[in-house]
């Protein structure tokens, strides 16, 4: 029997199995860890916490006015706290000349804001949704930024597509620019999310079973089903091998305590704040 499986389910499988391993390991040594995603697990099962999140995303996503300037604000305090906790917009064994910043989804500009802030001679590039598709607005007005308005997830040519089928229904809104592609940056920043105000075509909003995208997910989660099932020499599974367990061992041994040391504080801040909300009692 050959084993419908190729190299990129296969991956896909390594890859989840690893994580499921490390998260076990991590709940197993980590008690405020194993607190977070009992929490978690809780909220999950309770449809407040869908509604709860869900009125919090549309806030945030349909802010105007002073609440936009509000949004904006926050961002250069939490830039400012991760400065002075982990001192993320430092340089280090960079020169002060020539120091460059890019910032993907950059809007409202909070983050980049601090990171000129912490490098008074960096420049930055910064691309972000244009307004008038849903995009917020920039509040950030520096001679040292420059900033482009484009939908950061139609640039094709990045995800190695040299040519959109012509009768695709958003053939036309596909760019093959690579603007950043002949360029080094010292400091990346990348925050961004699919906003609820972003005007996509309707086939961009939901993957239903079918259509051609959802078939090829199923297909390839069926495969990949196959392969831990009936895979292998000797037809009784492969994929869920010793060597996914060594490799996220691996991971742990090597930096899983510098990890959890800086993860630790965030985990109790989380477990924390889902603590007192209503959907987890």
């Amino acid at each position: 029997m050959e084993a419908p499986v190729d190299s990129g389910v296969r991956s896909l499988i390594v890859t989840l199995l690893a994580i499921i391993v490390f998260h076990k390991r991590l709940r197993q040594i980590e008690p405020v860890y194993s607190k977070l995603m009992e929490l978690k697990e809780k909220g999950w099962k309770n449809t407040k916490g869908d509604e709860h999140f869900k009125h919090q995303r549309q806030r945030t996503d349909s802010a105007t006015g002073k609440a936009v300037v509000r949004f904006y604000q926050m961002m250069q305090e939490i830039g400012d706290e991760m400065q002075t906790k982990t001192g993320a917009f430092s340089q280090v064994n960079r020169p002060e000349d020539g120091f460059r910043i890019l910032d993907l989804c950059m809007a409202p500009g909070g983050y980049t804001s601090s990171a000129l802030k912490y490098n008074p001679a960096a420049k930055a590039i910064s691309i972000t949704l244009p307004p008038g598709q849903g995009g917020h607005e920039v509040f950030l007005n520096s001679p040292r930024s420059t900033v482009l308005y484009q939908d950061i997830t139609m640039f094709s040519k990045e995800f190695e597509v040299d040519e959109v089928p012509v009768k695709h229904p958003a053939h036309a809104s596909f760019s093959m620019e690579r603007p950043f592609i002949d360029q080094k940056f010292d400091l990346v920043i990348c925050d961004g999310q699919v906003l609820q105000t972003h005007k996509r075509p309707e086939y961009r909003e939901n993957v239903q079973p079918d259509t051609e995208a959802g078939k090829v997910a199923v297909m390839a989660w069926k495969k990949a089903w196959w392969n831990a099932t009936f895979g292998g020499d000797e037809g009784t599974g492969a994929g869920r091998i010793e060597l996914d367990d060594e490799y996220a061992q691996s991971i742990i041994d090597s930096f899983g305590a510098e990890f959890t040391s800086l993860a630790k504080p965030v985990w109790k801040i989380q477990a924390d704040a889902l603590s007192r909300t209503d959907f987890v009692q």
